[in-house]
């Protein structure tokens, strides 16, 4: 199966994913902005705190959960629908399995950051900057959670045949390119408000 065989109904639907993801640009772009524009005056404080470390090792995890579902959904586009059955690949339970678990690890190594910042008393309250901090983290950490429950959804019904194989195709689909969203939005997170804020 390719995108091009959706029908109709499904890439209208597709259509109105792509206009989902142009609001979510919009959210994220004032959240990044705002924090961008406050990050200036506390630039020294928060170089403090930063685990530069921690921080990419979740960069790592959360890029590679991208690899594993990109591989999912290719391997699932690769099944012949003429065949008599739609037998599960394993393979692309795997990936999924490992899209969870590695978008789990990095939701857990955020909650550790947060904990760790507020051990040291830097706090939502605290000021502007640090709830601009906590703002956008944090909704990102949402929408990672978020994808993570999509996909636990997803797998069951892929498990237990509870729709057709070409529309758990296409949830899984639409799934990946909102978890490809996530992750690019990390990168510019990770970019413009950890790296470069800490090696400069």
């Amino acid at each position: 199966m390719r995108l091009k065989n959706f029908t109709l109904s499904q890439k209208n639907k597709l259509l109105g994913f792509w206009l989902f993801l142009s609001a979510e640009i919009v959210l994220f772009a004032c959240l990044f902005g705002v924090y961008l524009a406050l990050k200036g005056s506390f630039a020294s404080y928060f170089r403090n705190l930063v685990d530069l470390k921690l921080i990419f090792l979740a960069t790592i995890l959360l890029l590679s959960s991208s690899f594993t579902i990109k591989i999912a959904t290719s391997l699932m586009f690769n099944v012949d629908l003429k065949t008599k059955d739609y037998p599960l690949d394993k393979r692309v339970i795997l990936c999924l399995v490992l899209t969870i678990l590695l978008g789990l690890m990095f939701v857990f190594l955020e909650v550790y950051e947060f904990m760790h910042y507020v051990q040291k008393g830097f706090l939502f309250s605290k000021n502007a900057f640090a709830s601009s901090f906590y703002t956008l983290i944090g909704t990102h950490c949402l929408h990672v959670l978020f994808g993570i429950c999509w996909l636990c959804t997803l797998l069951i019904q892929f498990l237990k045949n509870y729709l057709s194989y070409e529309k758990v195709l296409f949830k899984i689909y639409i799934c990946s390119l909102y978890w490809y969203f996530v992750d690019i939005v990390w990168i510019f997170i990770f970019t413009f408000g950890y790296l470069l804020g800490v090696v400069s």
